[in-house]
C-alpha cells in the first residue's frame, strides 16, 4: 500500500502535508478470562503484542530507540512469533465480534433533542408524505376525482421518483449537473444548501417510496370497492400481491431492523423489489387493458395511459447498473490481520465508490476508490475487516471479484463546491479522501485530518509513514 500511495503522490501537482501521527494510549477491551472464541480457544489469557513492561509508544519513542521509526517497528515485530501472530489475529477477530459502535451522547436539553431528531432527512420525508396522505384521505372519501382516476399512476410515479433518489446512475448524473452549474460562483449558503440536500437525499427516497406504497394500497381499496363484477378477478389478485410486497420492502427498511439485520434488509429490498416489479408489469398490463364496459381486455388501450411508460422507466432505473456487472481480476495484498488492499485495472475520477462481491447477486459491499487520475492503469480499494464479508477477504484473499463497472458517486465529491475547508477522515476512508486530494483543483486550500487507530500496526510491514515525511 505504501508503494502504491507513494507512486500516486509523487507526480501530483498538489502538495499534501501529513502531520506527525499522535499516538493515543487506549485501554484494551476487557474480556473475561474464561471467554472462549468461536474456534474453541481460550481468549482470557493472551500473549500480548509487547512485553507488559513496554508499551507500543515506548517501542517507537525517539528518546529510547532513536528517531528511526522503522527501527521501532522492527523491535515490535521481532517480539512476535508466528504462533503469537495467530493468537493476536484471533484476539482481534474476537474483539471485533464483541465491538459495538458507541452511540452519540444524549442532548443536554429537550429542545436540542427535538432539533437533532427533526433533521433535514425527516423534514423532506414529512414534506413529501403529508400532502400525499391528505390526497389519499380525500380520494378514499370520494372527494377528489383526480385521485380516484389516477391513483395507480400516482403510485407508480412516486415509486419511480423514490428509486431515482437511490439510483446510482441518476444520482451520479445529478451530482455532475449540480457541480457543472453551481461550482464556486454562487454564495456559500447556496452551495452549502445543495451539499446538505445531497447528504440527506435519502429523505426523498423514503418519502416517495412510502407515499407510492400508500397510493397503491388506495388503488387496491378502490378496486375491491368496485368488486369482482366490475373488475377482473386477476386484477384484484395482482394488486393485492403488489401492495403486500411493497409494504414488506418498506417494513424491512425500518431503521432498527436495517441496523441489526442488514443482510435481511438487503435481500428483501433486492429480491422482493424485483418480484414486485414483475408483478407491477402484470398489473399494469391487466388494469390498463381492461374494458369495464365491455368486460374484456383490449391491447390497444395500453399505450393510452402513462402507466406503461412509467413501468419502463422503473425497469431501466433498477436494471441499468446490473448490465455493467463483470467478474474482474483483482490483486489482493494483505497489509495486516485487519486490512487488505485490493487493486483493480483502470483509473477513475475522484469521489467515486465501487461495489464488490464474491457472488453476482449476494452481499454487494461498497468501498471508496483511490485513483491517481482517470487515465491511470489501476485503482485501489482499502478494506478493513469489520464484518463477515470483509474478514473473509482478509482470511482468503480473492483473485477475482464481481463488480459494477459503472461506479457511483458520494458526498466527498461535493468538496469541489468549496474553495477551502477541513476534510475529516476516519479509518479506511483515507482511500477515497486521497483520491479527492490528488485530483483536486491546485488552487483550492483544503486540509485533511485523518483519525485512525493503530496506524503503525495496520500498515506493517510496509508502513505508509515510513515513506512519507513527517512535518
Amino acid at each position: 500500500m505504501a508503494r502504491a500511495l507513494k507512486s500516486m503522490l509523487a507526480p501530483s501537482p498538489v502538495a499534501i502535508q501529513f502531520a506527525k501521527p499522535v499516538l493515543v494510549e487506549k485501554a484494551p477491551v476487557a474480556l473475561p478470562r474464561d471467554s472462549t472464541s468461536s474456534d474453541g480457544t481460550q481468549i482470557g489469557d493472551r500473549t500480548p503484542l509487547l512485553d507488559e513492561k513496554k508499551t507500543f509508544s515506548d517501542a517507537i519513542n525517539p528518546q529510547e530507540n532513536g528517531t528511526d521509526i522503522e527501527r521501532g517497528l522492527a523491535v515490535v515485530m521481532s517480539r512476535q512469533s508466528q504462533k503469537d501472530a495467530e493468537k493476536e489475529r484471533r484476539f482481534i477477530t474476537e474483539q471485533a465480534r464483541l465491538f459495538r459502535e458507541k452511540k452519540a451522547d444524549a442532548a443536554e436539553t429537550r429542545s436540542r433533542a427535538i432539533k437533532e431528531w427533526f433533521s433535514l432527512y425527516r423534514c423532506m420525508f414529512v414534506v413529501i408524505f403529508v400532502p400525499n396522505a391528505v390526497g389519499i384521505g380525500y380520494t378514499l372519501a370520494h372527494k377528489w376525482k383526480i385521485g380516484e382516476e389516477w391513483n395507480a399512476t400516482f403510485a407508480l410515479s412516486l415509486i419511480m421518483a423514490g428509486l431515482c433518489a437511490r439510483s446510482e446512475v441518476f444520482v451520479r448524473i445529478l451530482y455532475n449537473v449540480l457541480l457543472f452549474l453551481f461550482k464556486r460562483w454562487p454564495p456559500f449558503w447556496f452551495r452549502n444548501g445543495i451539499a446538505t440536500f445531497l447528504l440527506n437525499i435519502g429523505g426523498v427516497h423514503s418519502g416517495m417510496g412510502s407515499s407510492g406504497t400508500l397510493w397503491l394500497i388506495t388503488s387496491m381499496i378502490e378496486f375491491y370497492r368496485k368488486g369482482g363484477n366490475i373488475i377482473h378477478p386477476a386484477i384484484l389478485v395482482f394488486v393485492f400481491l403488489a401492495s403486500f410486497i411493497l409494504v414488506l420492502v418498506c417494513a424491512s427498511a425500518w431503521p432498527s431492523l436495517r441496523e441489526h439485520h442488514h443482510n435481511v434488509f438487503e435481500n428483501i429490498h433486492r429480491y422482493a423489489g424485483w418480484t414486485g416489479l414483475g408483478i407491477l408489469w402484470i398489473l399494469v398490463g391487466l388494469s390498463d387493458t381492461w374494458n369495464v364496459e365491455e368486460h374484456n381486455f383490449e391491447a390497444r388501450r395500453l399505450y393510452r395511459k402513462p402507466d406503461i411508460y412509467v413501468a419502463v422507466g422503473l425497469s431501466v432505473l433498477i436494471f441499468l447498473p446490473w448490465f455493467t456487472y463483470r467478474k474482474v481480476p483483482v490483486s489482493a495484498e494483505v497489509l495486516s490481520n485487519a486490512v487488505i488492499l485490493l487493486r483493480f485495472e483502470g483509473g477513475y475520477p475522484s469521489g467515486l465508490f465501487g461495489r464488490v462481491s464474491r457472488t453476482p447477486f449476494k452481499e454487494n459491499h461498497a468501498f471508496g476508490i483511490t485513483s491517481k487520475s482517470p487515465d491511470s492503469n489501476e485503482h485501489y480499494m482499502c478494506v478493513v475487516g469489520q464484518g463477515d464479508f470483509t474478514r473473509g477477504l482478509i482470511a482468503d484473499p480473492p483473485t477475482h471479484l464481481w463488480t459494477r463497472m459503472y461506479k457511483f458517486t458520494g458526498l466527498p465529491l461535493m468538496t469541489s463546491f468549496f474553495r477551502s475547508g477541513l476534510y475529516v477522515v476516519t479509518g479506511s476512508a483515507i482511500g477515497v479522501a486521497l483520491s479527492i486530494f490528488i485530483q483536486r483543483d491546485p488552487k483550492s486550500k483544503w486540509h485533511m485530518l485523518w483519525i485512525s487507530g493503530y496506524v503503525y500496526v495496520a500498515l506493517v510491514p510496509e508502513s505508509l509513514f515510513a515513506h512519507l515525511p513527517f512535518l
